[in-house]
């Protein structure tokens, strides 16, 4: 690599320095912390060097709590969703080596034929933080402040897993399509790699939600039709969620082997007490 003889100024702006950075240290002050570590330090680091640093501190798409309350419409929304939640925890060190990744340290070559042209994990998966207290049912009021919803919730699974609500605090790494279409539930879940799950219904909604609201993309959408099964199931079928339309969001039991049907393997990071 090139070394420039350009030292960093301190007090200035970091070269390269993207606006909509997220660091280690999760809330506004992050990007404070990075910056005055690298241009305070005894030794003012060369431009090169803060470059290939600041770039690694970039994701593809980190939904923190902030963007959560201002889907929700504000924090007493949230609160009115949820119940009384606690503030957003600092992304662990394995969350940004996970998105730093090649896609290929976690999946086998079978897996990746779904995604031939896609190198790195955070080419694929996005970062979410998601409160203690969601449900499929509150999810879905976050999501019709954004003019979407449910296609349809089949009362039987609504009744039994509406309200079912997330364990804990978690940041949770969600793709944006499926792997293993065609494939058997047993099959798919021999793609999934150590440390990943099948996702919960739940954590899939808000994800789904959340990835519109703030972007205005739909994922598990319906071009091409595409769902994931999830870990619930209901009068003995899996339950999936997917084929995402212009105005809502599908829930459906039945099987998942078919060719719209796969898997979206979640990785999570529970926060501990």
């Amino acid at each position: 690599m090139a070394t420039s003889t350009q030292a960093v100024s301190l007090n200035q702006p970091l070269p390269m320095e993207p606006k909509d950075w997220i660091t280690e240290w999760a809330g506004p002050s992050g990007a404070d912390v990075i910056r005055n570590v690298l241009t305070q330090a005894g030794t003012p680091l060369v431009t090169d060097v803060v470059g290939i640093v600041v770039q690694y501190l970039r994701k593809n798409d980190v939904f923190g709590l902030e963007k959560v309350e201002t889907a929700a419409g504000g924090k007493e929304e949230l609160t009115k969703l949820v119940g009384k939640y606690n503030p957003e925890k600092p992304l662990p060190f394995e969350a940004d080596d996970l998105m730093q990744a090649p896609l290929s340290k976690y999946f086998n070559a079978e897996a990746l034929k779904a995604f031939p042209n896609i190198q790195k994990v955070t080419e694929l998966y996005s970062l979410y933080w998601c409160p203690a207290g969601i449900t499929a049912n509150n999810a879905e009021q976050l999501a019709k402040n954004h003019g979407t919803g449910f296609a349809y919730f089949y009362p039987p699974v609504q009744l039994e897993h509406g309200n079912s609500p997330t364990a804990g605090d978690c940041w949770i790494a969600f793709p944006n399509d499926v792997f293993g279409r065609y494939e058997t539930v047993q099959e798919q879940e021999a793609l999934i790699p150590a440390g990943f799950e099948f996702p919960h219904m739940q954590d899939t909604i808000f994800c789904v939600f959340m990835k519109y609201a703030c972007t205005g993309m739909r994922i598990l959408s319906d071009n091409p039709w595409t769902y994931t099964c999830c870990q619930e199931q209901t009068q003995g079928y899996k339950l999936a969620v997917g084929g995402y339309s212009a105005i809502s969001l599908d829930l459906l039991y039945r099987d998942c082997d078919s060719e719209i049907c796969g898997v979206a393997p979640v990785w999570r990071k529970k926060e501990s007490k």
